[in-house]
């Protein structure tokens, strides 16, 4: 099964311009595959893949994302989801779950 490193992706999507053009032979194969498990033309996936932007470090950790933005995404999904009794129970707080922490440290804070 074709599979995508996800060291590989890192290094060289900062490195080399940040397509997945860059990466290694494997990608034809995983490109393909994305296609199969999403139903996409194969043509489209890189297309597609390009129009994704990952956040930097210092914007993961501001209010948009890990300050606090992603903590309330989360308990809203959640919501929706017991709305539509998708699961039985949501905690009434994640906040505990979703930190800064991890990045904070990656960062040398």
């Amino acid at each position: 099964m074709p599979t995508l490193d996800i060291r590989e992706l890192t290094v060289n999507y900062a490195v080399k311009g940040g397509t997945l053009q860059a990466l290694a032979p494997q990608s034809d194969d995983a490109l393909k595959a994305m296609a199969k498990w999403t139903k996409a033309d194969p043509k489209d996936v890189l297309a597609v893949m390009r129009l994704y932007r990952f956040p930097t470090m210092a914007e993961q950790v501001s209010p948009t994302w890990l300050g606090g933005g992603a903590a309330k995404a989360m308990a809203a999904t959640a919501a929706f989801l017991r709305e539509q009794g998708r699961v039985q129970e949501v905690k009434s707080d994640d906040r505990a779950f979703v930190t800064t922490t991890c990045v904070d440290k990656a960062m040398g804070k």
